[in-house]
């Protein structure tokens, strides 16, 4: 009965996120940018507060993918919360192409977060359109 249950599940979540997969790369690349800023002697951005910005970065990715992974179980639920996460990662993804540029290192990961900020605008609007049909 278990086994039914978690091949249900997988197969719901499956589905449901190659409809959010934009959302799920943001999430993972906010964590994986997290992780990189908190190993030791990495001076990416040379802002004091290097480990404050590798603890945001890992809590919103990781509440992100919190969220995708309950909005494919249930939708209607976190259509606002992955909303309000494409607005704060965007933000994000802004702060650290200022970073990037006010460190003298204009280069391809910035204009990298640049372009994932953008996109994030993108999945906003989708998510505002999934709380409206869950209305």
């Amino acid at each position: 009965m278990l086994f039914v249950r978690i091949k249900d599940l997988r197969e719901h979540l499956g589905s449901r996120m190659h409809e959010r997969l934009m959302e799920w790369e943001h999430a993972c690349f906010l964590i994986a940018a997290g992780l990189v800023l908190s190993l030791p002697r990495v001076d990416l951005l040379r802002v004091p507060n290097e480990e404050g910005w590798a603890l945001a970065l890992l809590a919103i990715g990781t509440l992100r993918v919190g969220g995708l992974i309950v909005n494919g179980l249930r939708q209607k639920v976190t259509s606002w919360l992955r909303a309000f996460c494409s607005i704060v990662s965007s933000m994000m993804f802004v702060f650290l192409t200022l970073g990037y540029v006010w460190s003298g290192r204009i280069g391809v990961v910035a204009a990298l977060c640049l372009i994932t900020a953008l996109f994030e605008w993108a999945n906003y609007g989708r998510a505002l359109r999934d709380v409206g049909r869950a209305s």
